[in-house]
């Protein structure tokens, strides 16, 4: 059948063609670059639904699960095989068409995250241009198209990702990824440093119960799954293990490399999380921005700048999530991960317009998007 072929002909090329360029260390960045993108923004809000103490229980149970469940991939797989052709190669065709539905619908649910997030940061930095050069203030709550708004800067990025995603190889933003690991880690870093800041102000404001005249920081909310649906998708990694594996340079450290950047994602997690939470409480009150950065004005200089880092490194890794939407759409249907030009663009289109809908309807609602996502699919 033309699936044992393409099975037959993964294996060759992966064996033949992949050159084993990347070091453990460029390994483990590339899973940690990678997983970080859409989740960092979204994790002050998310622990504000969990808790101090309920968060990072939930980091450390859904990323030992995560990394559990990537190691029987990477081990079945042998870093050889693609995500759906593993599945058929052990458990048959159903299983395959099942796998390719949820892993289809969670990169596509991850897209759209990364989208919004997208879109949330290169209006945001359009407004701060506009409003330092004495133009109109501008909003991300006006997503209508009779005045500039989030909904124009919406198809401008759609029209940008669909000529980015029509490559046929993802090597150039693979290596770009790699510098993608700068601009997360000064979110990452803007983040923490922020909301430990603010906890030295006022930290003396600071209760754990309810008490008149103080700023309460909840230990545990009930509403904890918001905040293991957000992570469920932080920590997914599943369909890309193999591509980032297969160049590792020495295989035999695959699983060690693979907990590195799991163990180096969780710590990271759990610091902006809880640095993030306390300090967004005490400087912006209880109700957080679903987009963290969000919080602050158009033309503030910090969040101007890490917006602009954000914007760049999501750039790098949306391409790459259409990149594996089509290999695994492709490669089923069609026996072939790029069969031409016309169906890749049409299928791209499909996908990329989807995420510019949902950005364009619900602007603001990215804890919404990853957590609808990850709680369909992910887990």
């Amino acid at each position: 059948t033309k699936y044992r072929k393409l099975l037959k002909s993964s294996m060759v090329e992966a064996d033949v063609l992949q050159e084993r360029t990347r070091t453990s260390l460029q390994t483990v960045f590339s899973l940690w670059n990678t997983m970080s993108g859409s989740s960092v923004v979204a994790l002050p809000y998310a622990l504000s639904r969990a808790g101090i103490i309920m968060g990072p229980v939930m980091v450390v149970f859904v990323g030992a699960l995560s990394l559990y469940t990537a190691n029987i991939v990477l081990d079945l797989s042998r870093g050889e095989l693609e995500f759906s052709l593993m599945v058929y190669k052990y458990l048959g065709r159903k299983a395959q068409v099942c796998a390719l539905i949820a892993s289809i619908m969670l990169l596509a649910g991850a897209a759209a995250a990364y989208f919004n997030i997208m879109t949330s940061a290169l209006f945001t930095v359009i407004a701060g241009i506009s409003e330092w050069g004495n133009g109109p203030a501008m909003s991300l709550d006006d997503n209508s198209f009779n005045t500039f708004s989030t909904s124009h800067v919406a198809l401008i990025l759609a029209t940008l990702m669909l000529a980015f995603s029509l490559l046929k190889t993802p090597s150039i933003f693979m290596k770009i990824n790699s510098i993608g690991a700068l601009f997360i880690s000064l979110n990452i870093g803007f983040i923490s440093i922020y909301g430990l800041v603010q906890f030295s102000r006022f930290y003396d404001s600071v209760t754990f119960t309810n008490q008149e005249g103080k700023t309460q920081i909840k230990l545990y909310d009930p509403d904890w799954s918001v905040f293991a649906a957000v992570l469920s998708l932080g920590f997914f990694s599943h369909n890309f293990v193999q591509p980032i594996m297969r160049s590792q340079k020495h295989p035999e450290h695959n699983r060690r490399d693979l907990s590195l950047g799991y163990l180096l994602v969780g710590f990271c997690y759990a610091v902006v999380a809880v640095c993030g939470y306390i300090g967004w409480t005490l400087k912006f009150g209880s109700d957080i921005e679903q987009n963290c950065l969000n919080s602050f004005s158009n033309t503030n200089v910090m969040a101007f700048i890490f917006r602009l880092a954000i914007l760049f490194q999501l750039c790098t890794v949306y391409p790459l999530l259409i990149y594996f939407v089509r290999t695994q759409f492709c490669s089923f249907f069609f026996g072939n991960e790029f069969p031409s030009v016309t169906k890749v663009g049409i299928l791209n289109s499909v996908v990329i317009g989807m995420n510019a809908l949902v950005t364009i309807l619900i602007p603001k609602q990215l804890g919404t998007i990853i957590g609808f996502t990850a709680a369909i699919t992910g887990m």
